[in-house]
């Protein structure tokens, strides 16, 4: 993942602030431009969730379909499979589109899916229940990731960045629930008592660590020339400090907001290669820097890369060889890493390419701090010192969630204060925001040779129609047998609102509906049959509200107006 090159972020939106206007002789900095479109973005994604809702789909977008179980040759398991099909879906305010229908196994933006996890169930008990759903985020996209974001004719230096949507299907398997609702929460529940935050009604996961920063009195300034700052930042320079979570117990750190970005190449496992040139000396990798290797994680339409979230953390062993381009690590990658996608059947897509494989690096640089080690142990409500800069953080709540970051803007001429100056009493995360949000559940039985078979009984999908045609905003029943299980996953009390497409509707038994709310039924007219057998009931409603059903055909034998019966409704 590329990292933003910027001086601070100093974006709050309980500010209230509309917009950022210039005015005329005065410089404009990074963060003018980037806290205007902050503001822009946070208003969008809030007018997205206030009209359309925190999540939902007008289209197919990402329904899921053709569940199978895939043979793999070799010692590798057998696996699970679906299709996922194209559309739209707004999730937290962003818009997700799939522009073709994509493989569970070869979603562009998973090119590291584990082929050891997801295979072939074994189903101990008569039947299992897996969710599939989404997960979503946007992060950075530098041009050293898709260099046609280089304009030649500058010679050389990048401009700026770009944030792409993030999408990723995945699969809950054996959730123990069989309809939306109770697995949805399940997943949630199992969320939060694995310590990662707890999923609010925007469908972001939230994380209620904090950090805090303080200020020391001691230590040696960076810069040996400059005396020492009393009770402050030590540094000589104007610093974006970025603190980022590792992982439950670990962080790290770097100066220039970590981002100094390479493509590079690794043979033997720690030998790097620097297919991207450092700038200059000042930016040559030295013996006890800090450095992440990151994989591939994305494919782009035009066949280049970006890199993970997160990757594997070393230290420099010998330093950057001008001459050869070349340095090593301390603490090499192992055979298998990063190398999910070569087990892909579009391997040979995705390495066309010279070199045909390659990775990314970023340079956690700790100025004179040479001696810490890469990932760093804390505990909650326990101050660390920060290296050589005179400041120290603390870490406060309890759960976690890995790549959070903050960015700490620190200033020689302000020693004793940093931007945000809520960074003093602490503050939640600048990113990465995560969302989250059910598709389908999926049950899998077994047929009489005993082999699984799987059958998608619910789309989970929160459906909608455009403002002009809002005559029935509800979810979408199926046609086929098997369809009145839509029904499963509403409780006692909640409203039902069912939209019947033109099609064919099974029904084997009447559709006993007690003790619910409002009741909306639409249809499309005859296009629209459900079709009774054996009984001469289609639905029956004991003590429900108001009940509205509306163009629709029910037959029983060639006969139509099969008796609805109502009871304290």
């Amino acid at each position: 993942m590329g990292t933003f090159d910027i001086s601070r972020i100093n974006f709050d939106p309980k500010k209230h602030y509309s917009s950022v206007r210039m005015q005329q002789g005065r410089v404009l900095t990074d963060d003018d431009w980037n806290e205007d479109k902050r503001i822009s973005e946070t208003e969008i994604k809030e007018t997205i969730i206030d009209v359309i809702g925190a999540y939902g789909s007008p289209d197919d977008g990402f329904l899921i379909e053709n569940v199978v179980v895939n043979v793999t040759p070799g010692p590798d398991p057998d696996v699970i499979d679906f299709d996922i099909l194209p559309g739209t879906m707004y999730l937290g305010g962003i818009k997700l589109d799939l522009e073709k229908r994509e493989k569970f196994r070869l979603q562009k933006d998973w090119l590291q899916h584990k082929f050891s996890i997801d295979t072939k169930p074994d189903i101990a008990s008569r039947e299992r229940f897996d969710l599939v759903y989404i997960e979503a985020w946007q992060q950075p996209v530098s041009a050293v990731e898709d260099s046609s974001l280089f304009e030649v004719a500058l010679g050389g230096p990048d401009t700026t960045t770009r944030l792409k949507n993030m999408r990723r299907v995945k699969l809950a398997t054996n959730i123990g629930q069989p309809n939306c609702t109770d697995a949805w929460s399940q997943l949630k529940l199992n969320w939060q008592n694995a310590g990662l935050g707890k999923v609010n009604g925007n469908y972001e996961r939230i994380a209620n660590t904090q950090l805090e920063v303080g200020y020391l009195n001691n230590g040696l300034p960076e810069d040996l020339c400059t005396p020492s700052a009393v009770g402050g930042y030590l540094g000589a320079e104007n610093q974006a400090i970025r603190v980022q979570i590792v992982d439950e117990t670990h962080f790290t750190w770097g100066f220039d907001n970590a981002s100094p970005y390479y493509r590079v190449k690794i043979t033997e496992f720690s030998i790097v290669t620097m297919l991207t040139e450092p700038k200059d000396q000042y930016h040559w990798p030295l013996s006890n820097q800090i450095v992440e290797i990151l994989p591939w994680s994305a494919v782009l339409t035009n066949g280049e890369k970006i890199a993970t979230l997160a990757g594997h953390f070393s230290k420099v062993n010998a330093s950057y060889n001008p001459d050869n381009g070349q340095f090593t690590l301390q603490d090499p990658i192992t055979a298998a890493f990063g190398g999910e996608w070569k087990k892909r059947d579009d391997k040979a897509e995705l390495d066309n390419q010279e070199p045909t494989e390659y990775y990314y690096m970023r340079v956690w640089n700790r100025g004179s701090d040479l001696t810490s080690v890469a990932k760093i142990n804390f505990a909650s409500n326990t101050p660390i010192a920060l290296g050589n800069t005179g400041l120290e953080i603390t870490f406060t709540g309890a759960n976690r969630q890995s790549n959070d970051y903050w960015v700490i803007a620190a200033r020689p001429e302000t020693p004793n204060k940093v931007v945000p100056w809520d960074l003093e009493t602490g503050i939640k995360a600048h990113g990465v925001r995560l969302y989250f949000a059910p598709l389908a559940i999926i049950r899998w039985t077994m047929d009489a040779q005993q082999n699984p078979v799987a059958e998608v009984i619910h789309d989970c999908r929160r459906k909608f129609d455009p403002l002009t045609e809002q005559d029935c905003c509800c979810l979408d029943a199926k046609p086929g047998r098997g369809w009145e299980r839509i029904f499963d996953q509403f409780r006692d009390n909640q409203d039902i609102c069912v939209c019947f497409k033109n099609g064919i509707y099974e029904l084997e038994k009447p559709v006993n509906l007690i003790n619910k709310g409002n009741i909306k039924f639409t249809g499309g007219g005859k296009g629209s049959q459900i079709i009774v057998k054996n009984n001469e009931t289609a639905f029956s409603f004991q003590n429900c509200k108001d009940i509205v059903i509306r163009d629709l055909a029910i037959q029983n034998n060639g006969l139509e107006n099969v008796s609805t019966h109502l009871n304290g409704a």
